[in-house]
């Protein structure tokens, strides 16, 4: 059931995860098997198996066979960070999650998560009782912490301090604008968040295991994909349009980030056809 803040549905291919940036999902895989490109890497997903898609405008290529069941969940990120306690490990799990997606759980955590969404979905469907925001809101947090425990033990995400959490917060919402467009230096992003480049650099580090760079060139990466699918755009026009002093920078660029040079993926992107259309398997 589709909310302004949520939606639930018991159908992976329903959910239309171009048209919801800035979401959180969270699909549980009960039986069968479905595969799926995330930022531009195959996963696949099979019984017990939780996938979390911190930007799920970079799934495509979802395939699923006749025997999948599931079970899915998303919401609004700023809507569900809003219920996390002020020490979590929300940005660097967040992190973790944009490398791998796929959460194994056991038999009994799966259960619980299982219980978790069948609850959310039954109080989703309620035609707007008293309290209703309070009551999904509440019901997340327990999903939340339910999926924090195996993801803590697979992964040894840790626990941020409130201030690192701040910090790394304000410099993913300035990743999740349109800055990284034409800005992809560290020292530019400590500028906008009032530090040093050195302080911001050992604090990142630090609470998500990642550098600054890293996470900078993650959130270009899915923008640089955008404009050279665009045809109509030269390469040439994607280099200006992205503030590099050179077609040659450029390429150089493209190719430390995408693993391939600007044209060679506008090649494979021929090769492909750009079929990104669900199918069965």
């Amino acid at each position: 059931m589709l909310h302004d803040k949520w939606l639930f549905t018991n159908s992976l291919t329903s959910i239309p995860f171009s048209d919801i940036r800035g979401w959180v999902v969270h699909s549980l895989c009960l039986d069968g098997r479905a595969e799926f490109i995330y930022d531009g890497r195959t996963f696949v997903m099979h019984r017990n198996d939780l996938a979390v898609f911190v930007s799920p405008e970079l799934v495509t290529g979802v395939a699923i066979n006749h025997a999948l069941r599931s079970v899915t969940y998303c919401a609004e990120r700023k809507f569900l960070e809003a219920q996390l306690p002020v020490n979590h490990y929300g940005i660097g799990g967040s992190i973790d999650l944009f490398g791998n997606p796929v959460l194994h759980l056991t038999d009994e955590e799966a259960a619980q998560l299982l219980a978790d969404m069948r609850i959310l979905e039954r109080r989703i469907a309620e035609p707007t009782p008293s309290y209703h925001y309070e009551i999904i809101a509440s019901l997340s947090l327990t999903m939340m912490l339910d999926i924090f425990v195996p993801h803590s033990r697979q992964r040894n995400v840790k626990i941020e301090s409130p201030g690192a959490a701040n910090l790394a917060s304000r410099l993913f919402d300035l990743l999740n604008s349109d800055l990284p467009v034409t800005h992809r230096e560290p020292a530019f992003y400590a500028e906008r968040l009032h530090v040093s480049p050195k302080y911001l650099s050992d604090t990142i580090r630090r609470h998500t295991g990642q550098t600054v760079t890293t996470l900078i060139n993650a959130a270009v990466r899915p923008i640089l994909r955008e404009m050279l699918d665009d045809s109509r755009l030269s390469i040439t026009q994607v280099a200006e349009k992205m503030n590099f002093t050179s077609t040659s920078h450029f390429t150089r660029y493209v190719t430390r980030v995408l693993g391939m040079s600007p044209i060679a993926y506008r090649k494979n992107l021929g090769q492909q056809g750009g079929d990104t259309s669900v199918q069965e398997i």
